[in-house]
């Protein structure tokens, strides 16, 4: 009987840190893929403060409020802290940027790199698909709140 419990308590175990290994690995896969993303919204912000500070946007009121937060996601330090904020911008962003598109033709070099983000951005949703599975579920779930592992924002365009 005792030999019974032993073996019961030595799979229990091993499931628990299994489910453990699991969970890390999903965060980092997660938080790999954002900041290869990050990169690539740094190179978007960067390319768009250039492409705003013409003088034909001077008096657009969506200009001025895309600046407003674009000054906000530069200030956010670079990495996997803010995650959630930057998404969020960054989607606010890019659907003040729609009407400011059709009055003035889309550069190829904004083209390219909303391109490779949407790419980004398909492989990273996954992945946080992924974690938010894994922080959600038992037994997990449990491990999550104990090492404060959340759910990430997915990306938005």
């Amino acid at each position: 009987m005792n030999k019974i419990i032993l073996i019961v308590l030595c799979v229990f175990c091993v499931w628990i840190i299994l489910n453990y290994i699991i969970l890390i690995i999903k965060q980092m896969q997660t938080m790999n893929m954002f900041k290869k993303m990050d990169l690539l919204l740094i190179k978007k912000y960067t390319f768009l403060t250039k492409f705003l500070s013409n003088p034909d946007f001077s008096n657009d009121k969506n200009v001025i409020e895309i600046c407003k937060y674009l000054n906000e996601l530069v200030n956010l330090p670079q990495g996997c802290k803010f995650i959630n904020r930057k998404l969020a911008l960054n989607y606010i962003i890019s659907n003040l940027l729609e009407p400011v598109f059709k009055i003035k033709n889309i550069p190829d070099e904004y083209k390219l790199i909303k391109s490779e983000l949407e790419n980004y951005g398909v492989i990273y949703n996954n992945n946080a698909s992924k974690l938010k599975y894994r922080v959600e579920i038992f037994p997990t779930s449990i491990i999550a709140r104990l090492l404060n592992i959340k759910t990430v924002d997915f990306y938005r365009g």
